[in-house]
C-alpha cells in the first residue's frame, strides 16, 4: 500500500542523497478531480500540480462525445534518484476521462536510494477512467517502485496499462537496471480487496529472461481492464484480435471482474500494439466508440 517500503528497497531508502528526497523539483504532486457538467462534458473540477509535472489543457478530441483528455507532462529529463512522485485521480460519478503522457518516462541511472513513483486512483458511480501513460524506461543502475493503489466503486469502469522497457534497446543496454517493481492494489470502497497483482524484477538476483519470468523476451505491458461488463465475451473479442509480433494473452480478473491483459516481446512498439488492439476492444464493448488516432 501507498507510504509502506518493500523490504527489497529498505535498504535504498537508508542511502542519503546529495540532494534529499522532497527537495524542490523532487517531490513530484499531481491532483485531479474530474466531474461532469449539465451538459455530461467532463471537466477538471479540481486540479493541481508542483514540479516536475506540468499538465495540459483539456482537450476533446478524442471520439467519444464528452470524454476528456488530459496529458501530462514533465520538464525535467525524467525521473531521478531520490525522486518521489505522487499522483491522484479522482473521477467522479458519471465521469469520462483519458489521462495520457506526453512520451515515455526515462529513469535515470542512479548511485543511491531509489525512485517511488506512486499513483492513487479513485471511480466513481458510473464513471469512466482510462489511466494510459506511455511506457517507463529503465536505464542503468536504476532502482524505482512503482505503486498503484485504486479504489473502484460499483459501475465503475477503469482501464490502466504499465509497459516496462528494460533499458535504451538501441544502444545495447538491456537489464543492467537495480531493481524495478510494479504493484497494483485495488479495493472496493469499504476496503475489500478487488485484485492485486506485482512485477518484481532484479536482474542480479534472477535474470528476468530465465524460464517463468519473460523468458526470450524484454519489454512486458500489462493492461488491466476492471469493471467491464461480460468479461468472458470480452477475453475472446480481445485473443481474436491478436495478430502482431507481441505475444500476448487475456484472462478474466478474479470474480469477473474484468479482462487482464499482459503482452511480452523483443522491442516495446509490438508491445504497445498488442495493449492497444486490446483497449480497442474494450472501447468498443463499453463506450461503442474507437480509440483515438495515433499521435504524428
Amino acid at each position: 500500500m501507498a507510504g509502506s517500503v518493500p523490504a527489497a528497497f529498505e535498504g535504498y531508502a537508508a542511502e542519503e542523497l546529495p540532494t534529499p528526497a522532497g527537495s524542490p523539483g523532487k517531490d513530484g504532486v499531481l491532483e485531479l478531480t474530474l466531474a461532469p457538467d449539465a451538459e455530461g462534458t467532463t471537466r477538471a473540477t479540481h486540479e493541481y500540480v508542483e514540479v516536475p509535472f506540468h499538465l495540459t489543457r483539456g482537450l476533446y478530441h478524442d471520439p467519444e462525445p464528452g470524454l476528456l483528455t488530459r496529458c501530462v507532462q514533465t520538464p525535467t529529463g525524467g525521473v531521478a534518484q531520490g525522486d518521489r512522485h505522487r499522483t491522484r485521480v479522482e473521477a467522479k460519478p458519471d465521469a469520462k476521462a483519458r489521462i495520457t503522457a506526453q512520451s515515455a518516462t526515462k529513469v535515470q541511472s542512479m548511485e543511491r536510494n531509489y525512485a517511488d513513483l506512486s499513483v492513487d486512483l479513485e471511480i466513481e458511480e458510473e464513471a469512466y477512467l482510462e489511466y494510459l501513460p506511455e511506457p517507463l524506461i529503465l536505464h542503468e543502475g536504476t532502482r524505482c517502485l512503482q505503486t498503484a493503489d485504486v479504489t473502484l466503486h460499483e459501475g465503475g469502469t477503469l482501464l490502466f496499462s504499465d509497459v516496462v522497457v528494460p533499458g535504451r534497446l538501441a544502444r545495447g543496454e538491456r537489464f543492467a537496471y537495480d531493481r524495478y517493481r510494479s504493484q497494483l492494489c485495488v479495493d472496493a470502497p469499504d476496503g475489500t480487496p478487488l485484485l492485486q497483482d506485482s512485477i518484481d524484477l532484479a536482474p542480479d538476483e534472477r535474470s528476468p529472461q530465465s524460464p517463468g519470468v519473460l523468458g526470450e523476451f524484454a519489454v512486458v505491458g500489462t493492461l488491466y481492464a476492471l469493471g467491464v461488463e461480460e468479461p468472458e465475451s470480452l477475453t475472446d473479442a480481445i485473443h481474436d484480435g491478436f495478430d502482431g509480433e507481441a505475444h500476448a494473452g487475456v484472462t478474466c480478473a478474479p470474480d469477473d471482474r474484468g479482462v487482464i491483459v499482459r503482452a511480452v516481446g523483443d522491442q516495446r512498439a509490438p508491445v504497445t500494439e498488442a495493449l492497444r488492439g486490446a483497449w480497442a476492444s474494450v472501447r468498443g464493448a463499453c463506450l461503442g466508440s474507437p480509440v483515438p488516432e495515433v499521435r504524428p
